[in-house]
């Protein structure tokens, strides 16, 4: 977990999901960079990617979300009670930095 990791975690806070250009444009980052974190955040069942309706034909639009947004509050969520986060209030930094890949 690493500040950028952070940032996206609190941009998603607020329970609303957003397509990968609305999470572009709020948090500034490149988007291979915005791509990776995603992606890891994702795997790690923090964020949780879900298909919406797209205007019809062409690539689907997928929403992010925290993945406990709709089911409860934040602070009783499973996955972040699995990295160590035992309330929304508790510091991000305490989950476990992910592996050199990304750096």
């Amino acid at each position: 977990m690493d500040d950028l990791d952070e940032d996206i975690l609190a941009t998603l806070m607020d329970g609303k999901p957003r397509n990968f250009n609305q999470l572009l444009k709020e948090i500034d980052l490149s988007h291979n960079t915005l791509r990776l974190h995603l992606d890891y955040l994702v795997e790690e069942a923090l964020v949780r990617r879900e298909k919406t309706r797209g205007g019809g034909r062409g690539r689907p639009i997928y929403a992010y979300s925290l993945a406990s947004a709709g089911r409860g509050s934040a602070s009783t969520s499973p996955c972040l009670r699995r990295h160590g986060v035992a309330s929304v209030s508790s510091s991000w930094a305490d989950l476990p930095l992910r592996g050199e890949r990304f750096l």
